[in-house]
């Protein structure tokens, strides 16, 4: 079981974990994390996420939430964090609709608040017990609030309002998962983001990659990097992205 990862300009969906050939009712598991991340000033958060799929019959449910306290410069405070769920309907055939929606806050990059749902059209190009590789796109209306709370001084423009925006864009994602040995699991994803009118000038792009290893039955350890790069940020914020996560989940 893997944990959702989410970060405000992209939805790192296929890091939650995806029923493969299973008839486990129930999946889910808690994991800690500490970071300490350089930027306007140092930020060191102490956060948990906790992801639960729910089997219903031929579908699935999925339900994920983030909490995250943070120390940035001299200021502590509890903060970000998101509330994620996803239906996904027949999990038996090889091409699925899935419909999530997202509600996320406080993200360090400066974004307040981002609200994204929509459908997707998911097709399981291989699909064995220990082997995966999918396929989704489809619309997504999303919302977002920036502000600059992370823009260098040098970058910070006269006047200092929150911008939002709001979009209709395609996402799409190509995912890889594989089972080596029963006990490590690799999980490779790529994902795309843009206005219908923007599909190649200015999109966002992503990626993530997770390799973990099955300490006991309910313990697992992973190594995860993550990246984004957005061709045209919302405010004057660095393109990339980079993550390097390395924790312990608890899975049941």
């Amino acid at each position: 079981m893997s944990s959702l990862i989410v970060h405000g300009q992209i939805l790192f969906s296929e890091s939650f974990n995806v029923l493969l050939d299973t008839t486990q009712k129930v999946m889910g598991s808690i994991t800690p994390e500490l970071k300490i991340q350089t930027q306007k000033e140092t930020l060191i958060e102490f956060n948990n996420m906790t992801d639960m799929v729910i089997r219903l019959k031929k579908n699935s449910l999925s339900i994920a939430n983030k909490i995250e306290f943070n120390k940035f410069g001299s200021e502590v405070f509890l903060s970000g964090g998101y509330v994620y769920t996803k239906f996904r309907e027949n999990l038996d055939k090889h091409f699925t609709i899935e419909y999530f929606a997202q509600v996320h806050w406080a993200e360090a990059r400066g974004l307040a608040h981002r609200y994204s749902a929509g459908p997707t059209m998911r097709l399981k190009i291989i699909k064995k017990p220990n082997l995966g590789l999918f396929f989704g796109t489809g619309p997504i209306y999303e919302f977002e609030e920036w502000n600059y709370d992370a823009v260098q001084d040098e970058h910070l423009p006269a006047t200092l309002e929150p911008i939002t925006t709001q979009h209709i864009k395609n996402a799409t994602y190509v995912s890889f998962k594989h089972h080596i040995f029963s006990k490590v699991f690799i999980d490779l994803s790529l994902y795309h983001q843009a206005q219908y009118n923007q599909l190649f000038s200015t999109p966002r792009l992503a990626s993530s990659s997770r390799v973990s290893y099955q300490l006991t039955k309910n313990l697992q350890a992973l190594v995860m990097y993550q990246n984004i790069y957005d061709y045209n940020p919302v405010v004057p914020i660095d393109n990339w992205f980079h993550r390097i996560l390395a924790t312990i989940a608890i899975s049941f």
